[in-house]
């Protein structure tokens, strides 16, 4: 009788220590299934990243494709026709001299706040009203009357004080873009330094790649319409603005697209 318990309850432990073994063995199992599962899904998900990821950058550069060539033919649009530019001057205000006035006539005066006579100093007296405006684009145009005064008949002065005025409009409207066009030639030289005007422009160049602003390139533009003058040889025909205007426009497009 005693033989029979101890053997049932010999049977009984081990029936208990395999189910036991049992358990341990499928969860250790599970654990390290589930593990595995676990790496195979982080895989697949990296592969799908990098799927995703490349079609993304695929698409990217084929959108960027596709306007750059828009932009071309847009730009091939207007070489035929310049007068067709207005209508792209928006978010912006025009600072200038004499020279610059004249944009009024195709643009809204509200945003062309040239004046006659002035000199880059004007840009300080204008600052309130620019910030009021909250332009994306801020178009400088002078150069004219700022070679003929004598402290800026150094180069290197004139640039340095060029630099803090744009540096102030700057810091009050950091998120507009500044350009700054080149001095416009004058084909007479009643003042001797207008013959400096390009040595002028080289320093105006290297300012704006120095402090991350746009330089308009100018020069090829007015040669090319160089018989647009004004008598005087030194202001400009209404009907240079056009061809002005859209060497302009193609500086901004260039600058909002990267091309």
């Amino acid at each position: 009788m005693r033989l029979n318990l101890r053997g049932k309850k010999t049977i009984v432990f081990i029936v208990a220590v395999s189910m036991a073994l049992t358990a341990i063995g499928v969860l250790f199992f599970r654990t390290d299934n589930s593990q595995e599962i676990a790496k195979g899904r982080a895989y697949l998900k990296s592969l799908s990243s990098q799927d995703v990821t490349r079609i993304e950058n695929q698409v990217k550069a084929q959108d960027a494709q596709t306007n750059k060539a828009a932009i071309n033919q847009k730009m091939v649009q207007l070489e035929r026709d310049p007068s067709k530019v207005w209508p792209l001057f928006k978010d912006y205000v025009i600072l200038g001299d004499s020279r610059a006035v004249d944009f009024n006539l195709f643009l809204d005066e509200k945003y062309c706040l040239a004046e006659k006579n002035k000199t880059i100093n004007h840009i300080k007296t204008k600052m309130d009203q620019v910030v009021s405006l909250n332009p994306r684009n801020i178009i400088i145009a002078y150069g004219l009357n700022d070679i003929s005064i004598p402290r800026w008949k150094n180069i290197n002065t004139y640039t340095a004080d060029f630099t803090q005025i744009l540096a102030a409009l700057h810091k009050k409207l950091p998120h507009a873009t500044i350009y700054v066009n080149s001095i416009l030639p004058v084909h007479k030289y009643p003042e001797a330094n207008y013959h400096r005007i390009p040595d002028y422009n080289v320093a105006i160049a290297k300012m704006c790649r120095s402090h991350g602003y746009v330089y308009i390139n100018n020069s090829a533009m007015a040669a090319a319409h160089s018989g647009l003058y004004a008598q005087d040889r030194m202001h400009l025909q209404s009907s240079f603005y056009k061809y002005w205007g859209l060497n302009i426009m193609k500086a901004i497009y260039a600058q909002e697209n990267n091309v």
